[in-house]
């Protein structure tokens, strides 16, 4: 290896290993604002996606993917965020309203936006007040420059149901950096970049903190996480703080063949949910 090449593969490893430091200090932030989402019965839950904690002038609220929330509006009975109940069973309604984008004719399958909100009750909000997202710390405005570095935080499940060995079921937090697509592996011809973003995600080609081959978990459960702008490439890295980790999007699916997951903007959300209000809850049908 010549001294050019070597110099730029130096380079490459210490900012590797920059960013992945950075990294690990918004792991904890992001944990606070991050919640699964779990499905239960009687023996057993299932947690089926992530959601962010989220304040909008004044009203506590969870963003979530659409699909998620068309779940959650068809079983609200069965819904629960572990660590804020002493367990799921015979738990009340989490949220008195909600919000969605309009849903194509195709279904949420061809949905380029797939965004959801739900509106928390009271003493469920009260609960969890030092958890919120601030509307300060979303970036509303990303400008997506080459360097930019996201991270991904979430909870990937989804892939069967955990029993009960607990009061309160538990879920295992993932991460991931990356960065933003860049049609490297083939254009997608349904985007709206005013609207969405497409960052990176193999399940194969990712690197540990002590620099091993990892492979990512199936992004089933990642549906309704946040993603998080931890570095702008336009910025010194030498001027980072915390104040710099912003939420860009909401995760809500994967394209497997171009290895990257669809991101709604997190200011089409704030939008979304200013614009058109909360929905009512609709009342659950009589049995029989």
């Amino acid at each position: 290896m010549d001294r050019k090449k070597f110099v730029q593969h130096l380079a490459r490893q210490l900012n590797q290993h920059l960013v992945i430091s950075l990294s690990d200090l918004c792991k904890p932030r992001a944990h606070i604002h991050t919640v699964p989402i779990f499905k239960s019965d009687e023996r057993k839950a299932l947690n089926f996606g992530s959601g962010v904690l989220l304040k909008l002038d004044g009203q506590g609220c969870l963003v979530t993917a659409g699909h998620v929330l068309d779940d959650i509006l068809l079983e609200p009975q069965a819904m629960g965020i572990p660590g804020l109940h002493h367990g799921m069973k015979g738990l009340k309604l989490l949220f008195d309203g909600y919000c969605t984008n309009a849903i194509p004719e195709a279904g949420r399958g061809n949905d380029m936006i797939d965004a959801g909100a739900l509106k928390l009750d009271k003493d469920l909000s009260d609960h969890v007040n030092n958890r919120y997202v601030t509307e300060g710390m979303c970036e509303q405005n990303d400008n997506e420059l080459v360097g930019n570095q996201y991270m991904i935080y979430g909870f990937p499940g989804g892939s069967g149901w955990r029993r009960w060995t607990r009061p309160t079921a538990v879920a295992k937090a993932y991460s991931q950096v990356t960065s933003i697509y860049r049609g490297e592996t083939g254009l997608l011809e349904a985007y709206d970049p005013k609207r969405e973003l497409l960052l990176n995600y193999s399940m194969r080609r990712n690197i540990s903190r002590s620099g091993q081959i990892v492979t990512a978990p199936k992004p089933k459960g990642l549906s309704g996480c946040g993603i998080w702008r931890l570095i702008t490439a336009d910025k010194p890295i030498s001027s980072w703080t915390i104040g710099n980790m912003k939420l860009v999007g909401i995760v809500h699916s994967r394209i497997r063949q171009l290895e990257v997951v669809r991101v709604t903007r997190i200011s089409y959300i704030l939008n979304m949910i200013r614009s058109q209000g909360w929905q009512q809850v609709p009342s659950p049908e009589p049995e029989g």
